[in-house]
């Protein structure tokens, strides 16, 4: 029998049963059990973090993941497409910091690369121009934004253009 997909899981799942089962803190992004079961006790903290920084709780032996549940719980609606945390931070799950997004504009507020070496996003060093080198990738495609002296100059131009081109989903650091 083949895996439902994760949106046949969630329409499953419905805000009245979320709600009966958890209760959600949008002012901290804490969801606590209701009820008893044989592993908590009601007013415990529901799920834990995964290694990618996201909270998943289990419902009825399925995953769900926290910011998709906040969502559910508070607009009585699964959300359609993927939820952005604004602040970056994966395990802040209150509701201020959650706002809907495509897949480009999720990925446009992506932190800078782990192997960034200089240290700055949308930025690298060319080693054989003795210059820092700023680009942007929009649409697929990367744009050249220039050479500069320092990796601060090259950055400035980076959150010029991400604010240009990406609006309030534009990320510097």
């Amino acid at each position: 029998m083949p895996m439902p997909t994760p949106k046949a899981r969630e329409a499953c799942l419905t805000a009245a049963e979320v709600r009966r089962l958890l209760r959600y803190e949008p002012e901290t992004g804490t969801f606590r059990w209701r009820i008893d079961t044989r592993n908590t006790a009601a007013g415990d903290i529901a799920g834990s973090r995964q290694s990618r920084g996201y909270w998943h709780i289990k419902i009825d032996r399925r995953l769900y993941m926290a910011h998709r549940l906040a969502w559910l719980y508070v607009t009585g609606e699964w959300p359609i497409g993927h939820i952005d945390h604004i602040n970056g931070n994966r395990s802040d799950n209150r509701f201020v910091n959650l706002r809907i997004a495509t897949n480009s504009e999720n990925a446009r507020n992506s932190r800078r690369h782990i192997n960034n070496a200089c240290g700055y996003k949308g930025v690298h060093y060319k080693k054989r121009l003795n210059k820092f080198v700023a680009q942007i990738n929009v649409d697929g495609r990367v744009r050249h934004l220039g050479v500069f002296k320092t990796a601060a100059e090259a950055h400035a131009a980076y959150c010029k253009a991400a604010k240009e081109h990406f609006g309030e989903f534009a990320r510097a650091a």
